[in-house]
């Protein structure tokens, strides 16, 4: 192979490894707008399972993040989760319809 075909074939390897770069660059990018999106859409509806907890029983505050002590007796992660399996079981029946 002459110098100018190893010149050559190095560029073409170097453009191909860019190019692969930016591809592996895009589907990164997409993966985390699609998370992003889940996340948001998760993060909706457990402000909305804490909403109607809160109405529920009468709650003034409840504050889910960044919380650095809570005493078990207002606790009302397992009432959340209650909440959302029965919206998940709505959900579900009115979808098999």
């Amino acid at each position: 192979m002459s110098e100018a075909q190893k010149v050559t074939k190095e560029r073409e390897i170097g453009m191909l490894t860019r190019e692969i770069q930016r591809r592996r660059n895009d589907v990164q990018e997409l993966l985390n707008l699609r998370r992003n999106e889940e996340l948001a859409k998760l993060q909706s509806i457990v402000n909305d399972a804490i909403k109607a907890i809160g109405v529920k029983q009468g709650f003034d505050l409840i504050l889910y993040e960044g919380i650095a002590y809570t005493n078990n007796r207002i606790d009302v992660t397992v009432d959340v989760l209650k909440h959302l399996e029965t919206v998940s079981d709505k959900q579900r029946s009115e979808f098999n319809k």
